[in-house]
């Protein structure tokens, strides 16, 4: 599975992070009506699920891949990036390895690691349905599609102190893991998976916890570690941490792993750990940032492999203008590049959020695709 697909729709994932909706909507304003009917709007979008809906489509207007997600509510809005902070969910992503399938580490990397995005607030998405193909019906976003394998399928549901997601091996039929996250102040503190016990039902009493991830923040509100624990029976132990760090501006600078005795000892790099280098530029006047993401591997010798490379473009009011993704391990193949469309006056314009995408096989000169984002108040 290329990266690409992991970018085009996580770079759309959240999109429903429209900051201070302006519901410009279809209030008619020509009677006296209208103002309490705005008030009575927000009040239900302040409680109601607001779903985003992605389409790709190919250069003969065909479907692609499509998705839906659907955010719990707008009081939960800030816990969401915007295409200002988009970056961070790319290049603060933890790369855990399939080490069935090592050998092709070099040779297809997407198929060696799970990609865990550590910065994003999944708690946040009450459903997310991905589809990359309508399979024989035709029909797009039913059960007998094929998910994204990278994003998935999900549903999360709020249980008492936590949101409890339950993710699905296809679409929506069969579970296949649990993760429960414990929230404050509109950002998890805290992440629990699970395995399904005796009765193999995700959900119940039985269910067997085998990782908690605790996150802590900086006064800013930005994280900066991730300190992951295993079990050994009901003893948690200590296992590795990621540490962010940010430059003088709040930017995000890296990502590092460690695996020293506990969460405090930064001396020892994770082998097998991912990491990611932000380097932050100026073209012509523009602002740009270049990630590289990589697993810090151990053949004989240890090295930092680079894995996924990104490069950023930004217009002047500090939104992404452009995000080339290179191939997998190459630094200067382009696999996909992305101009994105912002349509001023629109709800997601209005929360820094872009309404579409112009997709290039190279650096905007072969388009390939395009893709359409639309906002929906309610569940669709």
């Amino acid at each position: 599975m290329k990266m690409n697909k992991y970018a085009r729709r996580l770079s759309v994932f959240l999109l429903v992070a429209v900051g201070t909706l302006g519901c410009d909507t279809s209030y008619d304003k020509q009677n006296d009506k209208t103002e309490t009917l705005l008030t009575m709007g927000i009040g239900c979008l302040a409680t109601s699920p607001i779903t985003m809906k992605s389409t790709t489509y190919d250069m003969d207007n065909q479907i692609k891949s499509a998705s839906e997600q659907v955010i719990l509510n707008m009081s939960v809005q800030s816990s969401q990036p915007s295409m200002k902070s988009m970056y961070e969910m790319y290049a603060g992503v933890e790369l855990e390895v399939d080490w069935a399938q090592l050998d092709k580490l070099l040779t297809d990397p997407m198929r060696v690691v799970k990609q865990n995005p550590l910065l994003t607030q999944f708690w946040a998405l009450k459903k997310m349905a991905s589809s990359i193909d309508a399979r024989e019906n035709g029909t797009w976003m039913d059960s007998d599609d094929t998910i994204d394998p990278l994003l998935g399928y999900f549903e999360t549901t709020r249980r008492e102190d936590r949101y409890c997601q339950i993710k699905y091996s296809d679409f929506g039929i069969t579970p296949s893991s649990r993760i429960d996250y414990i929230v404050e102040d509109n950002r998890k503190v805290e992440t629990n998976m699970y395995e399904a016990g005796a009765d193999n039902i995700f959900g119940n009493k039985d269910d067997l916890l085998v990782k908690t991830t605790v996150y802590q923040y900086n006064r800013a509100g930005k994280m900066e570690k991730a300190i992951n624990y295993s079990y050994s029976g009901d003893v948690r132990e200590f296992e590795n941490v990621y540490v962010f760090t940010y430059d003088v501006k709040g930017r995000l600078e890296s990502m590092t792993s460690y695996d020293g005795d506990d969460e405090n000892d930064l001396t020892n790099r994770m082998t097998w750990g991912s990491y990611s280098t932000l380097t932050w530029g100026d073209t012509g006047g523009k602002k740009t940032l270049d990630i590289v993401l990589g697993l810090r591997v151990f053949f004989i010798a240890i090295w930092d492999q680079p894995v996924i490379r990104f490069h950023y473009e930004f217009n002047n009011d500090g939104t992404i203008h452009k995000m080339i993704q290179f191939e997998p391990i190459s630094e200067t193949n382009i696999d996909t590049c992305y101009v994105y469309v912002y349509t001023p006056g629109t709800m997601l314009n209005m929360g820094d959020m872009n309404d579409a995408s112009v997709n290039y096989s190279d650096d905007e000169e072969t388009q390939v695709s395009r893709t359409v984002n639309e906002l929906v108040f309610g569940e669709n």
